[in-house]
């Protein structure tokens, strides 16, 4: 299986959590809330593509949001120059591709590797 995704060079979640720690001020919680909607939605398409990440984390999301631009509200459609911001979900190099595998075979994660097996 293959995975082609665009360069990344905006910041991560990761950046992002420790930037808010550093600075001792705490995210919004409409941004809180829009971020969390966003990494459920682009895992929830990895999935749909019958794939398994393996190892999520903070770093696993870079932040597309590009130029700030006057958007209409946002949607769960991602309608109106929303589906070009958001999330991009990366470290693809755990991932299990679920079609590779008969339907018998179960993964598991090993919380202590933070692992799928």
């Amino acid at each position: 299986s293959a995975c082609v995704l665009p360069v990344c060079e905006e910041s991560t979640m990761h950046d992002v959590l420790r930037m808010s720690k550093k600075t001792q001020k705490p995210l919004a919680e409409n941004v809180v809330l829009y971020f969390a909607i966003e990494m459920l939605y682009a895992v929830s398409s990895l999935h749909n593509s019958r794939m398994i990440h393996g190892r999520l984390s903070p770093k696993s999301f870079h932040i597309a949001l590009h130029q700030i631009t006057e958007l209409p509200p946002w949607n769960r459609s991602h309608k109106g120059g929303w589906a070009e911001r958001g999330l991009i979900l990366s470290e693809l190099h755990d991932a299990i591709d679920i079609d590779m595998y008969s339907d018998r075979v179960q993964f598991r994660c090993d919380p202590d590797s933070k692992r799928v097996t």
